[in-house]
């Protein structure tokens, strides 16, 4: 698996700011693990320590999903596997979208080394950063 780690933030108020490592591979069919959440009991309730009302367990999960959903065409895969492994988020952000942006963001990194993006693919957020654990790259946007 590809470990690569994506930095974003919000171009109108950098200090809202996002981190999250996925492990990412090309896959028969789609698989999902979340193991920065594996210690979330309640998956219907905001995560604790999140600034954000709408940030559930049931929440990340679907936006990590979608992510991967809408990466596989332009990575032109079938499907993949894609592990959320940690994620950092500092200042207020109401919903969950910095995740589905990072897990396609991610998903291009890793299985095509994509790193021209629309708006439409951004959501409002900008790439700072990437980290490829495998090539030990950081590339800076």
């Amino acid at each position: 698996m590809a470990k690569i780690t994506v930095y974003l933030h919000r171009p109108e108020n950098p200090r809202i700011t996002f981190a999250a490592t996925f492990d990412v591979e090309p896959a028969e069919r789609f698989s999902f693990r979340f193991s920065a959440l594996k210690n979330v009991l309640d998956k219907t309730v905001p995560i604790p320590g999140l600034n954000g009302p709408n940030i559930t367990y049931n929440a990340v999960e679907s936006a990590i999903q979608s992510g991967a959903f809408y990466a596989r065409h332009k990575a032109q895969i079938k499907s993949c596997s894609v592990d959320l492994i940690a994620f950092s988020l500092s200042g207020h952000t109401a919903d969950v979208m910095p995740f589905a942006v990072a897990t396609t963001v991610a998903v291009y990194e890793a299985i095509r080394r994509l790193r021209q993006y629309t708006a439409n693919e951004l959501s409002g957020w900008k790439v700072v950063s990437l980290q490829n654990a495998a090539d030990d790259t950081d590339a800076a946007k």
